[in-house]
């Protein structure tokens, strides 16, 4: 089976540009192509989160990761 994840398209959405974006980003751009990584999309700008869920009902994407806006001050405020 793991090698049909590479079909599976999943979008990357980072709206908080901060420090938690970029680290997923990272981890993402730098997964080893082959048979156990999805097939990561970029967005750079999004409508809204409405337009992502619309795009997964619709199944045009597998699913997607939305890194919303502030969150990295969220996390910093629960960790101190």
């Amino acid at each position: 089976p793991e090698k049909h994840t590479r079909n599976l398209d999943v979008y990357v959405i980072d709206i908080d540009q901060d420090m938690a974006g970029a680290f997923f980003l990272k981890a993402s751009y730098n997964s080893q192509p082959g048979s156990l990584t999805l097939n990561w999309i970029f967005k750079q700008n999004y409508e809204s989160p409405t337009d992502i869920v619309h795009d997964v009902e619709r199944g045009q994407v597998w699913a997607a990761v939305y890194i919303r806006s502030q969150v990295t001050s969220l996390i910093n405020q629960i960790i101190d």
